[in-house]
């Protein structure tokens, strides 16, 4: 019994510690909020727990509980769970957007998108054209906006454009290329954190 009550003295300053110092995810509500602002128009309602297939499990992304007359935010700290459920659902998200660069795009898509998301994207469709590559970062500030500093975007357009597997991206059609292009700038910490 020592043993234990030493051990959970231990921890439980090393887990409210770990809680102070992380920053949390913003939650589904508010990520519904920007995904739609930013990436469809108003006549489309986004909701990540479409791509999740329950209302239960995006709660584990992180929401607000109200008890009476106080509001608590939970879930909303990183673990492997919610980073799974957020790596599915916004992966699901990237491929079904990236339909746009299909040789036929489905036309109720077309129309759900912000024009300039819509625009930035189709510029993306010429991959790997140089034309691709320049229009990257109108994608990346349709999507991202100014959350994140330049030097993230300038990371990121490396990744695609000069890292190890820039040749092999070369060869990887347009729509698979748009698609891990908008993964991450979704899973990017400034797009899912709070700050």
């Amino acid at each position: 019994m020592r043993t234990l009550v030493l051990f959970v003295s231990l921890i439980l300053p090393l887990r409210i510690q770990a809680a102070d110092v992380c920053s949390l995810y913003r939650g589904y509500a508010e990520v519904d909020q920007i995904i739609q602002a930013r990436v469809f128009n108003s006549s489309y309602s986004f909701r990540i727990a479409d791509r999740l297939g329950s209302e239960e499990l995006s709660k584990l992304l992180g929401h607000y509980v109200t008890h009476t007359t106080e509001s608590q935010f939970q879930n909303g700290l990183p673990n492997p769970t919610n980073t799974v459920l957020w790596y599915i659902g916004l992966s699901k998200l990237a491929q079904e957007l990236s339909a746009i660069c299909a040789p036929r795009p489905p036309q109720e898509l077309v129309r759900s998108l912000n024009p300039i998301f819509l625009h930035a994207a189709n510029a993306m469709c010429a991959w790997p054209a140089q034309a691709s590559k320049t229009a990257q970062e109108r994608l990346w500030l349709a999507v991202m906006g100014y959350e994140a500093p330049r030097a993230e975007l300038e990371a990121w357009r490396g990744f695609f454009n000069q890292g190890e597997e820039a040749q092999a991206f070369e060869r990887t059609p347009a729509t698979e290329m748009l698609a891990k292009h908008l993964a991450l700038i979704f899973l990017n910490p400034h797009f899912l954190l709070r700050k």
